[in-house]
């Protein structure tokens, strides 16, 4: 099933293989091998959950749009403690910064809403262009550089939810994963992850130590798609990946499914196989991950 998957990939690829891990703030989990790929391929949408949503955290996003030819959200390691009424103060955006959109997250889990900004530092932006930074309610913040072009497609922030153990999330606390759009494909977005650490705004590893990141899409050999869920005290990021069994009559579905270890992604258990009569619900979707919302 994982290597038919795995040979579905002709034009964009996000790899999360697990060498193994133990639990720091989520549950840890068995040792296992996680590869996901998406190909540029004919869109097939499939229907979005009503399902009831199990981990957020979040409350509901509001949404400011600012600058020129602004692209407007319309949704919504070892970490350190340090308070973010004690960072540094952000330069201004640039002037000819374009693509701007803003979205509300409480991203260090003080109770009030922060600002998490998406923007390209100049027109046409290409590789190293992208930005995105929190600004503090409490003040400070921090500015990264987005290391994947999206062209030409553009980084948009798309919500948050908790990921982790809710009863010992260890340094940091309750801060969320930032979901964020950082690339795209002709059937499918490449979705990373973003979490607060003290001051700092850091992409969140997967399990092999690289960048965290997912495919969502649909099309008529393929189907990815992501599911928040809470299991046993700990909220988890599922990993939803479809296809066409032999017959073409149904569907092997594997379903794998990550803690969070700090500033990483853990593995949570071992990963499920079965075969369905048609494509899960998650196909192309993010599912029950707080208030996280792809745009239409």
């Amino acid at each position: 099933m994982v290597s038919r998957l795995r040979s579905a990939a002709v034009a964009l690829t996000v790899v999360l293989t697990t060498v193994g891990c133990t639990g720091g703030d989520g549950d840890g989990g068995d040792d296992a091998a996680a590869t996901t790929a998406a190909s540029a391929a004919t869109d097939s949408t499939a229907p979005a959950s009503t399902a009831q949503a199990t981990a957020s955290t979040t409350r509901p996003p509001r949404t400011t749009t600012t600058g020129p030819a602004g692209t407007t959200s319309t949704t919504g390691a070892t970490t350190t403690t340090a308070s973010s009424s004690e960072c540094a103060q952000l330069a201004p955006i640039p002037a000819g910064a374009v693509a701007r959109s803003t979205y509300e997250v409480d991203a260090d889990a003080d109770g009030a809403a922060d600002q998490v900004t998406a923007y390209a530092a100049r027109a046409n932006p290409g590789e190293g262009d992208w930005h995105l930074r929190v600004s503090f309610a409490a003040g400070g913040g921090s500015d990264v550089t987005v290391s994947d072009d999206p062209a030409p497609g553009v980084v948009q922030v798309l919500g948050s939810a908790y990921l982790g153990s809710n009863v010992e999330p260890g340094p940091g606390g309750l801060r969320p994963a930032i979901f964020v759009w950082t690339g795209s494909g002709a059937s499918a977005r490449v979705i990373g992850l973003y979490r607060a650490d003290g001051c700092e705004l850091l992409a969140m590893s997967g399990p092999n130590g690289g960048p965290a990141g997912f495919v969502v899409g649909a099309s008529v050999g393929h189907q990815e798609g992501l599911r928040c869920e809470g299991v046993a005290g700990t909220s988890l990021i599922v990993e939803v990946l479809s296809e066409p069994d032999a017959t073409g009559t149904n569907f092997i579905v594997t379903r794998r499914a990550y803690t969070r270890d700090g500033n990483a992604l853990a593995v949570h258990g071992t990963a499920q196989d079965s075969v369905e009569a048609v494509p899960p619900a998650e196909a192309g979707q993010i599912v029950d991950c707080g208030d996280v919302r792809l745009p239409g």
